[in-house]
């Protein structure tokens, strides 16, 4: 590929410290790849001596990638702050074992009994716990309290387990760094290191990077504009004021928009104008082609789904296409809704599996042994245990290591010792296991609710966990209102097997990919489809306070597009009226009401003319 002139200058650059201004489809890995090569070919640097610092394991992965296509032997070293850390440690401390996210909601039990927390709301406690490491900054409107509590479950069960978590890594990294021969072995190691992302650092990887540059060339890239993680502790000040970060520290510039059509990027140059903590750079569309850009309101979220799925359809079969959202709930509505209809799709991030729940996951597989008896010994004795048939464990156990354990072995053989009244219980199961088979799956469920009994477990898990009772049975009841939509068990059943696939796969490559604003970035498609444009979603409601950091995401969001690009925005979300995004006015372009045409509304318009007229 032949470089453009601020492509070519940045390539050829060799100042001390310096920063590349990189905006949306620039070109800026195939910079960075190409000062790679320069040094080593015509530099005459050692591979060995160049480091390349990437924010995430998959734009590491893949510029290591792109690489090794050129050049098929040696190279620099590719990888994360996290991975380089973990590297270090590992080397002088030995085995290094991190904490998995299951780990970590576990972490919090005790914390989440006591004050009733969903899972999602554990997960935003340890992401409030990560934030306030990498930021210094808390939310105070979370009592110190709670923190506190949190704080001490989440470390005493790292401690007890001697586990680690990425922010661990940083900080025992940056201990490390504070012995001088340790230090000094470090800051030699490298003739440049190279950063990418560099928006998106936090406060401790960008103390690791100072001490690691200082006798070395550093050469980042970034774009103020596309800092989005702030709730990773990602600040545009060291961007803003890199020269005076790094004493004397150079900044160039890219200018050209490879990625989107004219339309595409003289609109989004609109809407990120209006920040303020940003360089006053020029961005210029290379594509000359105009393309279309449409804004189009509906009388409802449900109206909105609908046009999405009925323009899904007609996509054709070479255009990519990405569904982007604010948040992971909105994506996993529409997720669910598009499933329904049978629409091919992947996601780019992965909410919490609505299904993936213990109460739920046994009503599933009383379904599954319903149609499958036969080949499901382990899920049938597991399912006895949330029945009120008063077997013991021990015989349970017994029945388990047992390699005869049909229907006719249960109620017949003595070596199980059943009472009567257990046989009895064991009788009425299977035959509410043959009538569950004939029902449909809404039915079905209630009847395992209600008649076979497991109502009962779900209070005892109730009074076991400190949940409420009447939120856990409407769970089951949304759950079976759910099903009911369904002509037959095996139909819902794999429903949920595909469902869980798509939640357990991350971008699979299908050409429709839902994925957040946050998840979405690096990425680039024919089409986008930014849904739920309205106040409260983008802006967020809980981000009012720094709208600059929602625009940022809202020019991620649009900057993906390549050629179309459409915004829906519904009037009502819920059931409840919402107001257009602030952020549509500064595109500059006219809302397309797409509600349908009745009696009521040609009357309203009517009205609303001669009121303009009265007050011209």
């Amino acid at each position: 590929m032949q470089l453009d002139q601020f492509q070519e200058q940045a390539r050829l650059d060799r100042g001390d410290k310096v920063l590349l201004v990189a905006p949306p489809g620039s070109g800026k890995t195939t910079v960075l790849l190409a000062k790679i090569e320069y040094l080593v070919e015509e530099c005459q640097v050692e591979p060995d001596r160049i480091l390349v610092l990437t924010f995430s394991r998959s734009a590491s992965e893949n510029m290591k990638d792109r690489y090794h296509r050129q050049r098929k032997a040696g190279g620099p070293a590719f990888g994360t702050i996290h991975a380089l850390a973990y590297r270090e440690i590992r080397s002088r401390k030995g085995g290094i074992e991190l904490i998995s996210p299951a780990q970590a909601i576990f972490s919090l039990h005790q914390v989440r009994r006591q004050y009733f927390l969903s899972l999602q709301e554990s997960t935003d406690c340890l992401s409030d716990i990560s934030r306030e490491r990498a930021t210094g900054h808390f939310d105070p409107s979370i009592p110190e309290r709670f923190r506190q509590q949190v704080r001490e479950a989440y470390g005493n069960y790292k401690a007890e387990r001697k586990l680690r978590d990425f922010d661990d890594l940083e900080e025992e990294f940056l201990e490390m760094l504070e012995d001088e021969m340790y230090r000094i072995t470090m800051q030699h190691r490298y003739d440049w290191i190279m950063v990418d992302e560099f928006q998106d650092l936090n406060r401790v990887q960008l103390r690791i990077l100072k001490i690691l540059s200082k006798d070395c060339h550093l050469f980042c890239v970034g774009d103020e504009d596309q800092c989005i993680y702030a709730f990773r502790g990602s600040d545009t000040a060291a961007m803003v004021n890199f020269a005076r970060e790094f004493d004397g520290g150079q900044i160039l510039y890219l200018q050209y928009n490879y990625r989107s059509s004219a339309t595409i990027v003289r609109h989004a140059n609109q809407v990120i104008a209006c920040n303020q903590a940003r360089y006053p750079k020029v961005i210029d569309n290379f594509r000359q082609d105009e393309s279309s850009i449409r804004i189009r309101s509906f009388s409802s979220d449900s109206a909105s789904t609908r046009f999405l799925i009925s323009h899904l359809y007609k996509l054709g079969s070479r255009r990519t296409a990405a569904l982007i959202f604010r948040t992971n709930s909105e994506l996993e509505e529409t997720a669910h809704q598009l499933l329904r209809e049978k629409l091919r799709f992947s996601c780019q991030d992965h909410p919490p599996n609505r299904y993936d729940r213990r109460l739920l996951r046994n009503l599933i597989d009383f379904l599954t042994y319903s149609q499958n008896a036969i080949s499901c010994k382990v899920m049938f004795f597991r399912l006895l245990a949330t029945l009120p048939l008063h077997l013991s464990p021990e015989v349970i156990t017994r029945c388990v290591n047992s390699e005869r354990w049909s229907e006719q072995d249960l109620l017949n053989d003595q070596i199980f010792d059943l009472t009567p009244d257990q046989r009895q219980g064991l009788d009425r199961l299977f035959k509410g296991f043959r009538k569950l088979r004939t029902m449909e799956p809404g039915t079905a469920i209630r009847y395992i609710l209600y008649v076979m009994g497991y109502s009962q477990w779900i209070r005892r898990m109730a009074q076991g966990t400190g949940a409420i009772l009447q939120d856990l049975i409407r769970e089951a009841e949304d759950f079976a209102a759910e099903a009911a939509c369904f002509g037959s068990v095996p139909d819902f059943l794999e429903f949920i097997r595909t469902w869980d696939g798509i939640m357990s796969e991350k971008g699979a490559g299908e050409r429709i990919l839902l994925s957040t604003m946050h998840g979405v970035k690096g990425m680039e498609f024919d089409e986008v489809l930014l849904v739920n444009a309205v106040e409260g979603s983008i802006p967020h409601e809980k981000s009012m306070d720094d709208l600059e950091a929602e625009r940022r995401l809202f020019y991620v969001a649009i900057t993906r597009a390549m050629h179309d690009l459409t915004i829906l925005v519904p009037a009502s979300r819920q059931g409840r009226a919402v107001e257009p995004s602030r952020f549509l006015k500064e595109l500059g372009l006219p809302i397309e009401d797409e509600s349908p045409v009745t009696a009521k509304n040609q009357v309203g318009g009517i009205i609303r003319m001669i009121k303009q007229k009265i007050r011209l």
